[in-house]
């Protein structure tokens, strides 16, 4: 009996069906390689071609199977990590007929999406706000400083008017002397020669333990007299006493 192996890793398989296996009548109808079933040879039509329409139909109904299964398995999800600078910005709602406000955006280090819902509730908001037409990086937070407080110290004396920093009510740092009288001023610089003020002259420099340290002393006119440079006094003095 002559048949024909059609399993595709034997090596009696012939896609032409020129390889005709014969088997001795009363055998089993096998391949003697591979050990699969033979298909009887008839002469005429190639087997191929005779079951052309099946393999076909086959070939579809496996590509059919392979699409399906990679539709419906559970894709894998990919968890987003938790950061430490994420910028999460409550969204204003979508109700057409609510007036339009300002955006603001809670700064929130280190939590969840839902913790931060939860927050929302109880109205704690900080005062952050956000361009509606531009959004601001993510990474970024705008810190707005007010800047510093100056405060101006005003010392009155018999003979004139301080006006500049102080320290436990006596000149200490940047300040000016306005004096109403003549004096000597500047008393402890002992290497220069000694230094006078008139009535509506005034003295702008550094200050130090209650006295002059140095700077510029100018007429009532505005007109530069002279510049002193004298050691800062060792010990507060009391210009109260002058």
């Amino acid at each position: 009996m002559k048949g024909i192996c059609t399993n595709w890793d034997c090596p009696n398989f012939d896609e032409n069906k020129k390889k005709i296996i014969e088997i001795p009548d009363g055998e089993e109808f096998v391949c003697p390689k591979c050990g699969k079933r033979l298909v009887e040879y008839t002469k005429g039509e190639s087997w191929f071609k005779k079951h052309k329409i099946t393999m076909i139909a086959a070939s579809v109904a496996v590509v059919a199977i392979v699409i399906v299964l990679c539709l419906t398995l559970p894709k894998k999800t990919v968890k987003e990590p938790s950061g430490d600078n994420r910028l999460v910005e409550k969204q204003g709602s979508n109700d057409q007929t609510s007036p339009k406000m300002p955006l603001v955006a809670d700064t929130i280090v280190g939590e969840d999406p839902a913790q931060t819902s939860e927050k929302n509730g109880t109205n704690q908001q900080e005062e952050v706000l956000i361009d509606t037409n531009k959004e601001k990086p993510r990474d970024t937070i705008r810190i707005i400083e007010e800047p510093p407080v100056i405060i101006t110290n005003v010392i009155e004396y018999s003979f004139g008017k301080y006006v500049g920093d102080a320290k436990k009510d006596i000149p200490e740092g940047s300040g000016t002397m306005y004096y109403y009288r003549h004096m000597q001023i500047a008393k402890h610089d002992k290497k220069n020669p000694p230094h006078y003020a008139e009535e509506g002259d005034y003295f702008i420099g550094t200050w130090g333990n209650g006295d002059i340290v140095n700077g510029a002393l100018y007429s009532k006119d505005n007109v530069l007299k002279g510049k002193i440079f004298a050691p800062k006094r060792p010990n507060p003095y009391d210009l109260s006493k002058e």
